[in-house]
């Protein structure tokens, strides 16, 4: 007997159908629910049958849209089937969809039963959404909409950005690059490389704290001939004190005493006549005039410095320390100045503890003819690497190449 096959059909999408309008949602998929009611003439079908289902761009005619998915002995109770159905993404781009069933008995292998009408494809509410945020109109999107923080580099078009306006929106232009890359601040037509046009003057410098030898504790300041600061510690050479004072600079109108250091006192004996002072994170470098001679401390805990190396003029190969007048530090590479001996000493300080001594620098040798009575130096790391040098016999200053520290070019 032949089958007469009716239906009555019900869409239903479920949470997983909306990547259809939704590509960008990465955790969803192109998936849907379908649920329909199958009567066999007047009577709700039952048993197991197969479908086919097709997509369509129109409800008669029209182009299929996506493949054609067939579910075989798909369970029909009381007329109701459920089946999951996925075309493929890019389906559903907000255009009219139509869906054509076909059935057959479960047991059947014959010819399939197409049901008419199409049935439209209807969209859920949070679809529709998707939908229409799939194709945002011009201007819809305000600052508000933004999360902070959230707009990079990448996404802002090179030449987008040419000035800055300033808080309260006067003037507009407080910042202005021009095609020719000249910047103004306070103008928007700049004619120099710099341009600034402001109407307030420049302020007064501010004294913000001072720390005299001999009062409040300070007792190794006399004489103060140098000064080095590293994050928030500050140390300072006291010539006439043979000595070192730590500061904790962290609020600089209020530094306080963090330790004092003197020549003769406890591991400290070689800071006569202390000169100069570098720093380093957590280590303090000190050349001392009147010992000629370069003190390496650990300052990692300021409260408790403690010596890490002594390097003496005449002993274990520092042969040219005489008069030690200035040291600089630049990551591992320190130079040191004496006076006496007209020569830079370069340093290798990887290992504080147990310096390596690279390269000497001594007037009238291998071509630097200017370096009578070294008295500064001075170091500037990549990419340059250099050395600056300034004499006091020969009124000259030298700029040497060192990133080779062994074999350093004037």
């Amino acid at each position: 007997m032949k089958s007469k096959l009716h239906r009555v059909l019900q869409l239903l999408c479920l949470p997983a159908a909306l990547a259809l309008l939704s590509p960008a949602a990465r955790a969803q998929t192109a998936t849907f629910t379908y649920q329909g009611k199958l009567t066999d003439g007047l009577v709700p079908a039952s048993g197991l049958h197969d479908f086919q289902f097709k997509l369509f761009s129109a409800a008669g005619g029209g182009a299929q849209q996506g493949t054609t998915v067939a579910v075989d002995d798909v369970s029909v109770t009381g007329g109701l089937f459920t089946v999951n159905l996925d075309f493929g993404g890019g389906v559903f781009g907000g255009s009219e969809r139509w869906l054509e069933i076909a059935v057959r008995p479960g047991a059947s292998t014959g010819n399939f039963t197409i049901l008419a009408p199409r049935q439209a494809v209807t969209s859920t509410p949070y679809a529709i959404r998707a939908a229409v945020a799939s194709a945002v109109p011009a201007g819809s999107i305000t600052g508000s909409m933004i999360a902070d923080g959230t707009v990079t580099a990448a996404k802002i078009a090179q030449g987008a950005v040419s000035q800055l306006g300033s808080p309260d929106g006067s003037p507009a232009a407080a910042v202005q690059v021009n095609a020719g890359g000249l910047v103004g601040v306070g103008t928007s037509n700049p004619a120099a490389g710099l341009h600034i046009t402001a109407s307030q003057s420049f302020l007064n410098a501010e004294q913000m704290a001072v720390r005299v030898d001999e009062s409040d504790g300070y007792t190794r300041l006399k004489g103060a001939r140098a000064v080095a600061v590293q994050g928030n510690l500050a140390a300072v050479a006291g010539y006439g004190d043979s000595g070192i004072t730590l500061l904790d600079v962290t609020s600089p109108g209020n530094p306080f005493r963090r330790a004092q250091i003197r020549d003769g006192e406890g591991a400290f004996t070689q800071l006569a006549g202390t000169q100069c002072v570098a720093m380093k994170p957590n280590v303090l470098a000190v050349g001392a005039f009147v010992d000629s001679a370069v003190t390496l401390i650990d300052v990692s805990t300021p409260t408790s410095p403690v010596k890490l190396a002594e390097l003496r003029d005449g002993i274990g190969g520092w042969n040219e320390l005489s008069g030690v007048f200035s040291v600089a530090i630049d990551g591992n590479l320190m130079a040191i100045a004496a006076l006496h001996d007209s020569t830079v000493t370069l340093a290798d300080i990887t290992n504080p503890a147990a310096p390596v001594r690279r390269v000497e620098l001594k007037d009238g040798a291998f071509g630097f003819d200017y370096l009578g009575a070294a008295t500064i130096v001075a170091l500037s790391g990549a990419p340059g690497n250099l050395l600056a040098i300034a004499s006091n016999n020969d009124a000259a200053v030298t700029l040497v190449d060192v990133t080779n520290p062994t074999n350093p070019v004037k």
